[in-house]
């Protein structure tokens, strides 16, 4: 059912048609909104495109170790922020993946790499932080 609700709101889309759409669910307006406005207390904070937002969002790197060599932590030349070292693991964030980035990932004792882009969830809670008066 949600697929057809989705199909019908990009259809009528396609046919210059405006769709307003108000959800607390930012993974369902991630698929379906060209452009989300966020309020607060009623009154709106900001209108975005999606695409251009997600775009500009930081990517999420988790390094997996490979069990025999420590991890480095990244250096600030590589743009990480929110730096979390494990025994085995270190994750940071980043505005983009770049070849700068690349190359130092390629540098270190490596069993797995993730790279995620942040979603709307979380450009969501990054703007507002944990407050539930949105």
């Amino acid at each position: 059912m949600q697929q057809k609700f989705y199909d019908v709101v990009r259809n009528h889309a396609k046919r210059g048609k405006t769709v307003f759409m108000s959800s607390h669910i930012m993974s369902e307006v991630q698929e379906v909104c060209d452009e989300v406005t966020f309020m607060r207390r009623g009154k709106v904070v900001e209108t975005v495109n999606v695409a251009k937002l997600l775009a500009r969002s930081s990517r999420h790197i988790v390094l997996t170790g490979d069990g025999k060599t420590s991890l480095i932590e990244p250096t600030k030349q590589i743009g990480a922020k929110h730096v979390k070292k494990t025994k085995h693991s270190l994750e940071f964030d980043v505005d983009i993946a770049d070849r700068k980035v690349m190359r130092w990932i390629a540098m270190q004792p490596v069993q797995d790499v993730t790279i995620t882009e942040a979603n709307l969830d979380q450009l969501f809670m990054n703007l507002y932080g944990e407050k539930t008066d949105v």
